[in-house]
């Protein structure tokens, strides 16, 4: 079997898991189409099951991106490397798997986070302040660009005001790693004052991820971190900080002729960072479902 053919068999095992496994995994949510598509968050009857199937989705969509990727670049023609449409191409397919590898990281970030607050309370808590922070966002747009307000978007964002008020008492806001600052919603919210960044997500996720979970999340290998204090700290965000210049230079530019592009780069570092965390995801997922019907 030569490289090429390698690779491609390589690049069909993960593809399959990210269709195939996940078909699989669906079947195990309470949580279905119609459900997903149809019903508001707010309605949602099982936030986790719901979270766990958007999930899914993002690890079906990279998967159906890999499966253009393979087709595109799998070719046996050769282009001049000075071809403007040969770079031109390889700069967008760089652009997309960078943004894939970026959505599927966020989302394993969050799945570890959540072993931290694995019940119904918590998944409907973030669903919901993620959702407002997305309407108090589009009513300042509306403000800003337009000069106008929309009474849809006021009425729904007060509903799940409504519903968030309502829940605060089932929750222990020292597990709410989702919150920028945790405590009590505020009487007058601010979209930009609700949920946390990515950056105190991803190091709260460094404290509780296993160690190949750090190495699929490109963040590397430390210690384990047991009660950490100032100085564990201290170095878990300069980790993350590295971890975080790493994953974003992934998206670099590669030149090159179009079949070694195709395997020699797509096929190691897609292969080996955005795959591996659909298989992370199917792991942890299962682990999830099974729990939850045991």
């Amino acid at each position: 079997m030569s490289a090429d053919e390698a690779d491609q068999k390589r690049h069909d095992f993960f593809v399959n898991i990210a269709m195939t496994g996940v078909t699989e995994l669906r079947r195990h949510l309470s949580v279905d189409e119609e459900h997903y598509k149809r019903l508001a968050v707010r309605a949602q009857p099982n936030a986790k099951d719901y979270f766990l199937y958007g999930v899914l989705d993002d690890v079906q969509g990279a998967g159906v991106a890999m499966m253009r990727w393979c087709e595109l670049l799998g070719g046996e023609e050769n282009h001049d490397d000075a071809d403007v449409v040969s770079r031109i191409v390889a700069k967008s397919l760089a652009a997309e798997r960078a943004l894939w590898m970026r959505r599927l990281v966020e989302a394993l970030a969050h799945l570890i986070c959540f072993s931290t607050s694995d019940s119904e309370p918590y998944y409907r808590h973030w669903l919901l302040m993620s959702e407002l922070r997305e309407r108090l966002f589009q009513l300042r747009d509306y403000e800003d660009y337009y000069a106008c307000s929309s009474r849809n978007l006021r009425r729904g964002a007060d509903r799940i005001i409504d519903d968030i008020r309502a829940l605060e008492a089932d929750l222990d806001f020292g597990r709410c790693w989702y919150l920028r600052n945790a405590s009590q919603l505020a009487a007058d919210p601010r979209p930009g004052s609700l949920t946390a960044t990515s950056a105190s997500v991803l190091r709260f996720c460094l404290q509780n991820a296993e160690p190949r979970e750090r190495m699929t999340l490109g963040l590397g290998p430390v210690p384990e971190m047991v009660n950490p204090g100032a100085a564990a700290r201290s170095a878990g965000r300069a980790e993350v900080g590295a971890g975080v210049r790493r994953f974003r230079s992934r998206g670099e530019i590669v030149q090159g002729r179009r079949n070694g592009f195709a395997f020699g780069v797509f096929g190691r570092t897609c292969g080996l960072a955005t795959t591996v965390v659909s298989v992370d995801f199917a792991r942890r997922s299962g682990e999830r479902v099974s729990r939850e019907s045991q």
